[in-house]
């Protein structure tokens, strides 16, 4: 069963799974680096996020790529989250870059990438109360501090 929760959000359950497929719109700064090779009309970033949880296991598997300018660039994250015991939870990330751009800008990109990781994992750790002396609003979802 497959049923639509707002305009881009897909959520059913597939062989006992919960799974949630979304399209993320996101505001795109192109890189100067970028700006030769990607139309001047790309202003926004299309990327499909599609989360499985499965209740047996316990694990959730969240799996983004990009949807525009898969030519040049295409990136797929896959991250899973599964139990180690009571008290803890293992996250293993995997990322996969491809397209036709020469091996300078893959490189340029897979280190904005990690840039943008180390991030993420503060934002994460925070909102887990794993850092002390932070605080992340999750309404605007954009704001993190680190004291």
């Amino acid at each position: 069963a497959e049923w639509p929760l707002r305009p881009g959000v897909y959520r059913g359950i597939v062989n006992g799974k919960l799974q949630t497929t979304r399209l993320l719109v996101k505001h795109q700064k192109i890189p100067r680096l970028l700006q030769q090779i990607i139309p001047k009309n790309y202003k926004f970033a299309y990327v499909k996020e599609t989360s499985i949880v499965d209740p047996t296991t316990q694990e959730c598997t969240i799996t983004q790529e990009n949807l525009n300018c898969q030519n040049v660039l295409h990136v797929v994250e896959t991250i899973r989250m599964k139990p180690r015991g009571l008290l803890e939870t293992v996250l293993e990330r995997k990322t996969r870059f491809k397209g036709a751009v020469s091996k300078f800008t893959r490189e340029w990109a897979m280190k904005k990438y990690e840039e943008n990781i180390k991030n993420t994992d503060k934002a994460i750790m925070c909102v887990l109360g794993l850092i002390e002396g932070c605080s992340f609003d999750a309404t605007l979802n954009k704001q993190l501090m680190i004291r």
